[in-house]
């Protein structure tokens, strides 16, 4: 299967795994790369294995992704919260749920924000041609609009 990177590229960049660790960080590795070329894909940014930035941001984030899985707490505790008498303090926890997902950086890092619009519009007519008048001399009508998203 085509990864964008690979356990050492994941030690290098931040920590020694352990064994165990390595065989779990192989597999999401593998997931975090389907992830993104399947988003690269719907956006139709095509992958160029002579685009050396393009690739070194591939590592970066398939990277980033599975770091947040390993630095998620588990156990899936979504948040925390501790008291002493009157005083408490409370935190919800990012991806609690140890997630593969790309932060809005890592998007825009791989050329994934925005493009993809999809236009749709509302041909204009008075609320007379298709019902009666709710309002006796007061025209009511729809004008073009266009929607844009950015999904």
């Amino acid at each position: 299967m085509l990864t964008f990177a690979t356990v050492e590229d994941l030690e290098s960049g931040w920590r020694e795994l352990t064994n165990e660790e390595q065989e779990i960080a192989q597999t999401l590795l593998e997931r975090a790369s389907a992830k993104i070329l399947q988003a690269m894909r719907r956006h139709r940014v095509e992958i160029d294995v002579s685009d050396e930035v393009q690739t070194i941001n591939l590592t970066a984030v398939t990277c980033n992704m599975v770091k947040r899985v390993f630095n998620a707490p588990g156990n899936g505790v979504q948040s925390i919260s501790q008291g002493i008498g009157a005083t408490s303090a409370s935190m919800t926890l990012l991806n609690a749920d140890e997630s593969l997902y790309m932060s809005k950086s890592d998007r825009e890092s791989l050329g994934l924000v925005g493009g993809m619009s999809r236009y749709r519009s509302i041909q204009a007519s008075t609320y007379a041609d298709e019902a009666p008048m709710l309002c006796p001399g007061v025209p009511f009508s729809l004008a073009t609009m266009k929607a844009v998203d950015n999904g």
